[in-house]
């Protein structure tokens, strides 16, 4: 399904979704969810979450979904596999962010400053 055109969706338009994915996880057919929006995107995972489909996936890329769609793993097993390639997607928040990269700099200098004044401490104790 793509929702790269989608504007807007209603609640009801929602649960027909779910209620369509539904019936597509009873029959074990893989579902691909392209959305360029990441509001969408959270759409078709809750859609994919509510259908309890392993085999619905939500991409931001057509060609990931077209891989996806010709591939036989489930979502866990891919993401099983997925578990032992490196990738930026395993480092934390706080390794990609300017607001992360801004924090670990601050909490350094907040180190150094302790080391400083510990060391200034010593100093002092040793003279006295």
């Amino acid at each position: 399904m793509d929702f790269t055109q989608v504007s807007g969706c209603t609640r009801q338009a929602r649960e027909s979704l779910a209620i369509l994915q539904r019936a597509l996880a009873d029959r074990r057919v893989r579902t691909a969810f392209i959305a360029s929006r990441p509001r969408y995107r959270g759409l078709a995972l809750w859609i994919a979450h509510v259908a309890e489909d392993p085999n619905a996936r939500s991409f931001h890329v057509r060609a990931q979904a077209e891989d996806w769609l010709s591939s036989r793993q489930t979502r866990t097993e891919k993401l099983i596999e997925d578990l032992g390639r490196p990738s930026w997607n395993r480092r934390t928040r706080s390794e990609t962010t300017p607001s992360g990269r801004l924090r670990r700099m601050r909490l350094k200098s907040l180190a150094r400053k302790k080391d400083s004044a510990k060391k200034d401490s010593a100093k002092k104790d040793s003279e006295t």
